[in-house]
């Protein structure tokens, strides 16, 4: 059965709070969305790691999108829990400026 957009809204207030507190618990997972992301399967959807099943992940494969796009929006748009890493900041800028150029000459 399909999420009702209230579902989503839910669901995406909660990502964002989860998001945020592993941000500021583990400073690490600002430079690495990788991290983050393992974190997130870890603590919040309680999956077995590092052993997991592919069916176990399959389920919540496309919420992992929205802990990477979360992060972007908590750093990006809100200025908090920007990266430690300056390596890490100035490569993010980089790459969104060449995404800018590229997509603006269409």
């Amino acid at each position: 059965m399909p999420m009702t957009e209230n579902q989503i809204v839910k669901n995406l207030q909660t990502v964002k709070a989860q998001v945020q507190e592993l941000l500021e618990r583990y400073p690490e997972t600002r430079n690495d969305d990788f991290y983050l992301s393992y974190l997130w399967l870890k603590y919040y959807q309680k999956l077995p790691l590092p052993f997991l099943p592919f069916r176990d992940i399959t389920g919540v494969g496309g919420r992992l999108e929205s802990v990477r796009r979360t992060r972007q929006i908590i750093q990006n748009e809100e200025h908090r829990f920007l990266p430690t890493d300056p390596r890490v900041l100035e490569s993010r800028r980089n790459k969104a400026e060449i995404y800018r150029r590229r997509l603006s000459r269409r």
